[in-house]
């Protein structure tokens, strides 16, 4: 019962896969999914793999663009 509450219609789905995401209570979800259908694990670790990657990729572009832009305009006041 509790499985289906969290994936019955598409904005719950999101939902609980948003909260996974920021790991906000995803072990309740995650073992309530496990306990009917174990091979679900392959699915959690994928997820969480890539959330934790994306999370930490974003930042790391946006401070990579801000740090060449930062240096083209030094150089274009040098000039």
């Amino acid at each position: 019962l509790e499985v289906k509450q969290h994936f019955e219609m598409l904005s719950t789905s999101m939902w609980t896969l948003f909260k996974m995401m920021t790991m906000d209570g995803w072990t309740s979800v995650a073992e309530a999914v496990l306990e009917e259908r174990p091979w679900m694990i392959l699915f959690f670790l994928v997820f969480i793999f890539l959330s934790i990657s994306s999370v930490s990729i974003v930042p790391a572009i946006f401070l990579e663009t801000h740090m060449i832009q930062r240096e083209r305009t030094r150089k274009q006041m040098r000039t």
